[in-house]
């Protein structure tokens, strides 16, 4: 068994070879790049995701009712939760 270097004695060496403080100064380098936060729709503010599963033939035909009839996937899902409530007599959604 070959005896290997403690991670201190890896990082020492490592420290003077000038290798590992390049690494330091792309860590501090990456932690004060400022990061562009992706802001909120105004229609998706107070808005809750629903989401689950369906079949690939059950996706395809959904993708293509969007196209067929020029609306988004959610306005879609809307009109069937718009009418699944309505038939269960609970109050129209906005």
């Amino acid at each position: 068994m070959r005896n290997r270097p403690s991670v201190a004695e890896a990082v020492r060496r490592k420290m003077e070879d000038g290798v590992a403080s390049s690494m330091v100064s792309r860590v501090d380098d990456a932690m004060t790049t400022p990061v562009a936060i992706p802001k909120t729709a105004s229609t998706r503010i107070a808005k809750k995701f629903i989401t689950f599963p369906v079949s690939a033939e059950a996706k395809r035909q959904f993708d293509m009712l969007a196209v067929e009839t020029g609306m988004r996937r959610e306005e879609l899902m809307r009109e069937a939760l718009q009418d699944l409530f309505l038939k269960r007599g609970k109050p129209p959604i906005t």
